[in-house]
This record gives C-alpha cells, sequence and structure tokens, in this order.
C-alpha cells in the first residue's frame, strides 16, 4: 500500500463486500449493461437532474467491471483483461480519486475527468451510470481532496509541479462541486482558500477535513525560486481560517492503521483491507469476508453501497504510479449478502 501524500487522503475512503463462489450456481443473475435512451441526460428517466446518463446496469451475482477511460467508463470482463496503460505517476493519472455518498447514490471522483454518479432505480439490481465530466479543463489538473461541500460532493483541483514540467493556468476557483441542475461540475469560490492573493502565487494544493472535525490545508506560493508554504486551519470554509505550524498540519490526518484498513460507505459497519480482506459487524455477529480477487499488482481502493448495488473502486499501482483503474459493481440481495 503506498502511504505517498495526497494519496493517503484518498486511501482512507470507505468501503468493504462478499464475494461468494460462482461454482455450482444454478439459475444466477446475469449482469448486463445497456445503453440509455437516445436523450441520455437524467432528464430522461422521470425529470431527473441534467448529467447525462452512459449508461443502465443489471447488476446480479457476477460482477461486471468498468475502466476508466477518456471517453468515460468502459466494460471489460475483468481487470486484467483492461487496456494497457503505461503506469503514470499518479498526479497525472486516470483513476478514482475517492467515493462519497449522496442522496441515494454513491459519487467517484474521477482524476483529470470528473465525476462518476451511480444511482438505483425501482427495480432491483438496476442502476443508471451518469457522467458529469469536463476533462478537457479537468485533464492539465490534479484532485488534491474529495469532499462535501454546503451537502454536495466536490474537489480541490491543483497544478502538479513536481511529476509535470510546464504548469497549466492557475485555477481562478479550484473547487468544483457536483449539481443536479448543471451537466458538467462548477467552480466556485471558497472563502477560507481564497485568503491569500493569486497575484502572488500563493495557490492551494492540499485540504482535508481532520480527526477534530477541522478543515486544514496549505497554501504554496509558485513561480518562485524559494516559494513559500502556509498551514491553516478553520471550523468552517466559509471563514477564513488561522494559521498553523507545519506539525500540526501533518497530525491533523487520520492514524497509519487506517491507511490499510478501510472502512464501508453506507448502512454497513464494516471494515476491509486494500487486498480484499475484510470483516463486517452484524446483529447475529461478526461476518468476515473477502471481495473478488484482483490480479497482482492491484487493489481496492473505495466501496460503498447504494440500494442492492455493491460498488468497489480498483487501480493498478507501482509504486507512487497507477495503471490500469476502474470500478466493480455487485447486486448484494441477489448474492445473499450483510443479512442476518
Amino acid at each position: 500500500m503506498k502511504l505517498w501524500e495526497g494519496r493517503s487522503l484518498f486511501l482512507t475512503i470507505v468501503f468493504a463486500m462478499l464475494m461468494i463462489s460462482m461454482t455450482g450456481l444454478n439459475g444466477c443473475i446475469r449482469p448486463s449493461v445497456s445503453d440509455p435512451p437516445s436523450d441520455n441526460t437524467l432528464g430522461a428517466f422521470s425529470g431527473g437532474p441534467a448529467w447525462p446518463a452512459a449508461a443502465i446496469l443489471k447488476v446480479g451475482e457476477q460482477p461486471l467491471w468498468f475502466e476508466y477511460t477518456g471517453e468515460g467508463p468502459r466494460l471489460i470482463s475483468s481487470p486484467g483483461e483492461a487496456s494497457l496503460s503505461d503506469y503514470t505517476p499518479w498526479p497525472l493519472s486516470r483513476f478514482g480519486a475517492g467515493m462519497l455518498a449522496f442522496d441515494s447514490s454513491l459519487v467517484l471522483a474521477i482524476n483529470r475527468d470528473g465525476f462518476l454518479i451511480i444511482s438505483p432505480t425501482e427495480e432491483k439490481g438496476s442502476a443508471i451510470l451518469y457522467r458529469a465530466a469536463d476533462p478537457v479543463n479537468w485533464d492539465p489538473y490534479t484532485i488534491a481532496s474529495v469532499f462535501i461541500h454546503e451537502d454536495s460532493p466536490a474537489v480541490l483541483l491543483r497544478r502538479d509541479d513536481f511529476f509535470s514540467s510546464s504548469l497549466a493556468p492557475a485555477l481562478e476557483n479550484p473547487v468544483f462541486f457536483l449539481a443536479k441542475d448543471h451537466p458538467k461540475p462548477i467552480g466556485v469560490r471558497v472563502p477560507a482558500l481564497d485568503q491569500l492573493s493569486k497575484d502572488d502565487g500563493w495557490e492551494v494544493n492540499a485540504l482535508r477535513q481532520g480527526t477534530d472535525h477541522n478543515w486544514y490545508y496549505r497554501i504554496v506560493q509558485t513561480g518562485y525560486a524559494q516559494p513559500g508554504i502556509v498551514y491553516y486551519r478553520t471550523p468552517d470554509l466559509s471563514i477564513e481560517g488561522k494559521e498553523i505550524n507545519q506539525e500540526d498540519f501533518w497530525n491533523s490526518s487520520r492514524s497509519e492503521n487506517e491507511f490499510h484498513t478501510l472502512s464501508f460507505l453506507g448502512p454497513l459497519d464494516a471494515s476491509l483491507t486494500p487486498g480484499g480482506q475484510g470483516l463486517a459487524v452484524m446483529d447475529s455477529g461478526d461476518m468476515r469476508f473477502s471481495l473478488p480477487e484482483l490480479p497482482n499488482g492491484f487493489v481496492y481502493t473505495a466501496a460503498g453501497i447504494t440500494g442492492n448495488i455493491l460498488i468497489a473502486a480498483w487501480e493498478e499501482q507501482e509504486e507512487s504510479a497507477i495503471g490500469a483503474a476502474g470500478f466493480m459493481a455487485l447486486d448484494t440481495k441477489a448474492l445473499g449478502l450483510f443479512t442476518d
């Protein structure tokens, strides 16, 4: 498991699941994927939000596997069959930077792309996959943080000045959030992150919520031989923060153990290792479980449940670089998972 700065925040984001053997299963529910109606916005489905709909998922005992591409998620037979991608430093890679719950949906923030939204329908084992993306404008930037801003999923985008020699223009508003009435992420000003002048080269490049529920962030100065670095803390992103020292900033992160044991996003008390071994706390007692096995060099990075559908993000890792990445979907009811 890689513990470099920036990635550590993403790898604390939550998940778990139980997979049973497919051998000897009779009458199993077959998963499938179909295109949405020709009017492929959510508005075509009961007048919902304006995100473009990418596909309709019919999920069963067997997993549906998707990989992230520049054109959106692509159905594959397994992670081992994903497109051969060169390992790329994680700030420049396309991968799931985090997962959040939003109303009854799960939202995946995809680095250098946008948001994927998985929303269950009234039909059991069925969900609509939406893509609210802006790859043209997001591609030059890296997701530094995934969080909830004013009750909506949001990301902080930053410029990468370590792995990339040429920098994109500084963003006027580096925070983008998911809005139901807009097909693409919307940039928004956040007062706490805007307290030093951009004209002097100051940019926020790290943001996290500490265990004390305060927000901690770092502002760096670009374009200088000896750039300045300042750390801040605030209880509310709508107000300016107070300056703190570097030690307080680093100590705000979660404990080391939580980088190796991931929690589950959704109505289940469970923990899981990136290798896929986990433990769920049920009314009838503790239940051990494991995710479908991944190829060598692959790990799970986040998961959660929406309705009866379990979503788990995965990626191929080599040191601080990422190759293929995507997500998996299963129907927990069809498998009889997490029921007492």
